[in-house]
């Protein structure tokens, strides 16, 4: 064989490729160090951003790899391939949102930072799978063979599959549900969708999940005390309310690259940054928002063609895009092929809204824009929010970007300023344009009353506006999103911006951002200013008399009063000595004696030792719900003697209407029910709160303070449903990353707590401990200056390199 000859030209610029690639690899090399403090915290110190993402993939697939591992399958919509059709709809709406095409061109619009943080994330993840071996990954995940490697692009799948979870991902059934009146169901091969997998899913369901979340499971309270209160630097509370399972949890950390970001709190499983936390300067904290993160557009259908619409006149055609889902059968071998079309519409995907109620028909049907889909700028904002150093920074870098999904901001600083915003990805629809473009029909009478606003599709006039600050076309600039500073307090516990303090209300907003203003607000939301009240005036029964600082935050917490119980139980309790003690429902006669008792001794708390928490609760949860079997139902108007006042919107309403016959009827009705509720359970009425709300961790009980947020419990703890003769097990939700943060001397002083602990691996020392210290009313001291930290350290220091 004859060799080519190279010319000199042709050798240089062959060594100049080299000795370039040669440094390439020098540049893109990682090294980093990985320091474990108590609890199994890691502080992660590195010189650039792709080795601080190789640090923390390393050091969270060590306590989490297998709930990492699934939700990659779930962002990229394969679950279904390795664990059957219960994940089928998911899966065909996530290989819509995170398809080829759609991933590569996020990829390509995220700044250069962003990048080599995911691609390091990733990578730091593929090493350990090396360095442990599938064979010795935790049991949930060992020898699995959905466990592999992944790049910076799977794991931007999981972030944006995040971003639209107050959107999209609410409305994964409604999506699939769309399907063109003459056409057939989904196409499918052998592994058709069973009917369920079709099922619609009904318009009460969708108008009650949408607003937070769910009812408990998502939520948060948080409270920034400014240095009016204070007398100094200002001082934060965050108690976000989120699952305790699953991939929307909290991991503790502390991320340094010197001179660039030194932040430490919390990320939500697969965030490789802060999501709260805190600096030397800033700290912070969120809220789940009331803003719609979306907005419908109801189409006029063609009726000759039901998959084309018209706009401004003219007759424009729906793109099919086809998705195909491998699902595994039910012999747990033979994996077949299901396909689905989604209908695009230059506004986005079709939909059924709020299912059969909204159908898609030869004249009218309805599409998703949702402003998350492609919202990339949370990436960079969350990376410059670490880097404040007073507020007027925080806030700036809040108002440029505007790129948060589905949270409020609270936040405070050393120099004692409070911060509450709700700046962030949302559709510009002014109240103005909802009254113009909202169409008489479903869109009026079914959708709007659930916030589910629908704007006419077949007109450029109802299109999404700009503001003069708007960070991208359609979305609302800061100019129109709420926000307040001030020097005494600001809250949110999940009711709109309205309140935020309530001596400075904010108003005026479009109905797409809060639809609360001059309306009763939730209890925990009362409870926060409340508290805030009792401490004033010296009442609240806590250390330190009226003064306010990190430390009564912590206390007010942990403090777990009961709200609906302070303000109704007196009422109750006066029925129960008036009234026939033996209450007849279903025919069988109840004495609802005991009841009456144990609820008289009730401190009107949730603590471990409370007795009467759990007849509260389900009593409380009864009353103000639907009435059971046999009862009158109730309306705020008549179940309150003080009715809301917009003017007291704090304290209003209150009291138990205890004259009215139907209350009467309703109140020792619910009491026997409750009675037989727990006794048919095998519960005593008289068991600690403890003893009937608690979590296992490999064997152990640890009791679970905390409970009912919708009942007026600040401390929100969400449990699964009660286990006959066992109680309210497991936790299914609630108060998650705690976080207390003050500054003294030009450093944060900050406690703090993960309530399920830092590992999801039961083999891991850090899979129950911090469980443990919650449930004994503790917090970790989080160590934050390299001195602390090495005070802290649990074991020597990791040093990564590759």
């Amino acid at each position: 064989m004859k060799l080519r000859q190279l010319s000199i030209p042709c050798l240089a610029a062959g060594l100049l490729l080299a000795a370039a690639s040669s440094q390439a690899q020098k540049a893109l090399r990682y090294e980093v160090q990985i320091q474990r403090t108590s609890f199994g915290i890691p502080h992660i110190r590195a010189a650039n951003w792709g080795s601080m993402g190789y640090g923390y993939g390393y050091a969270f697939a060590q306590d989490n790899v297998c709930v990492l591992a699934r939700e990659l399958l779930a962002a990229s919509g394969t679950q279904s391939r390795w664990f059957g059709s219960a994940s089928v709809n998911a899966d065909r709406v996530y290989k819509m949102v995170n398809s080829t095409a759609r991933t590569d061109a996020a990829w390509l619009a995220l700044d250069r930072e962003t990048r080599d943080l995911l691609t390091g994330y990733a990578a730091g993840y593929n090493r350990f799978l090396r360095d442990r071996g599938v064979a010795q990954l935790p049991a949930d995940c060992r020898n699995q063979p959905w466990v592999q490697p992944i790049t910076g692009k799977d794991a931007m799948k999981v972030l944006r599959k995040l971003l639209v979870r107050a959107s999209t991902g609410n409305l994964v059934n409604q999506l699939v549900a769309a399907v063109p009146p003459a056409a057939q169901p989904s196409a499918a091969g052998p592994a058709a969708a069973e009917p369920a997998q079709r099922a619609e899913a009904p318009a009460e369901a969708l108008a009650a999940d949408l607003p937070n979340f769910d009812v408990e499971r998502f939520g948060s309270n948080a409270v920034a005390l400014g240095g009016d209160l204070t007398g100094g630097a200002g001082a934060l509370l965050g108690n976000p309310h989120f699952p305790w399972f699953g991939i929307e949890r909290f991991y503790a950390v502390h991320m340094t690259i010197p001179g660039v970001y030194d932040v430490m709190g919390a990320s939500i499983y697969g965030f490789p940054l802060v999501n709260f936390g805190f600096n030397k300067d800033i700290a912070w904290t969120h809220t789940v928002s009331t803003a719609r993160r979306f907005v419908l557009r109801e189409l006029t259908i063609v009726p000759a063609s039901p998959t084309s619409y018209l706009y401004d006149g003219q007759v424009v055609a729906m793109t099919p895009e086809t998705v195909t889902v491998e699902v595994l059968q039910p012999d747990g071998v033979t994996v077949l092929p299901s396909t689905h079309t989604f209908w695009m519409t230059q506004f986005g995907p079709v939909l059924l809204p709020a299912g059969a109620a909204t159908p898609w028909t030869t004249t009218r049907a309805w599409a998703l824009t949702d402003v998350n889909l492609e919202n990339l700028r949370a990436f960079r904002q969350y990376r410059e929010m670490g880097t404040a150093r007073n507020m007027a920074e925080f806030a700036s870098i809040l108002r440029t970007q505007a790129g948060l999904p589905w949270v409020n901001t609270i936040a405070v600083d050393s120099a004692g300023d409070a911060y509450y915003a709700d700046i962030g990805a949302m559709p510009h629809a002014t109240n103005a344009k909802l009254a113009a473009c909202t169409k008489a029909g479903p869109s009026t009478t079914v959708l709007a009353p659930a916030r589910l606003y629908a704007l006419d599709g077949s007109t450029s006039a109802c299109d999404l506006g700009t503001d003069a600050d708007s960070p991208i076309p359609g979305v609302f600039g800061a100019s129109s999103m709420p926000s307040l500073t001030r020097r005494d307090y600001v809250q949110n516990s999940n009711d709109s911006y309205w309140l935020s303090n309530p001596a400075a209300p904010l108003t005026g907003f479009s109905r797409i951002i809060g639809a609360d203003e001059g309306l009763p607000q939730g209890l925990r939301t009362r409870l926060g200013i409340q508290q805030i009240a009792d401490r004033q005036a010296g009442v609240d029964g806590l250390p330190g008399g009226t003064a306010f600082n990190r430390q009564w935050l912590q206390d007010v917490l942990y403090g777990n009063r009961h709200y609906s119980a302070e303000i109704m139980l007196d009422g109750v309790l006066g029925l129960c000595a008036s009234q026939n003690p033996i209450v007849t429902i279903g025919g069988q006669p109840v004495s609802v004696t005991e009841a009456c008792n144990v609820l008289a001794t009730w401190d009107r708390r949730n603590n471990v030792g409370s007795v009467g928490a759990h007849v509260w609760t389900e009593f409380w949860r009864r009353l103000s719900g639907t009435a059971s079997a046999g009862l009158p139902a109730l309306t705020a108007a008549t179940l309150y003697a003080v009715p809301f006042n917009p003017a007291s919107p704090a304290t209003t309403p209150r009291n138990l209407n205890s004259s009215n016959a139907n209350v009467i009827a309703r109140v020792m009705g619910e009491l026997a029910y409750t009675a037989k509720f727990f006794a048919d359970n095998g519960i005593p009425l008289t068991r600690p709160w403890g003893a009937v709300q608690f979590d296992v961790r490999n064997g152990v009980s640890y009791p679970i303070h905390g409970g009912s947020g919708p009942s007026g419990v600040y401390n929100a703890i969400v449990p699964g449903p009660l286990v006959p003769n066992v109680g309210y097990t497991p936790i299914g939700g609630g108060s998650s990353y705690i976080q207390a943060v003050s500054f003294a001397g030009g450093l944060p002083v900050a406690r703090a707590v993960v309530t399920y602990s830092q590992s999801t691996d039961p083999a891991n020392p850090n899979f129950a401990n911090m469980t443990q210290l919650y449930a004994n009313y503790g917090w970790v001291s989080l160590p934050f200056t390299d001195e602390q930290i090495r005070a802290d350290a649990s074991s020597r220091p990791i040093r990564l390199t590759e």
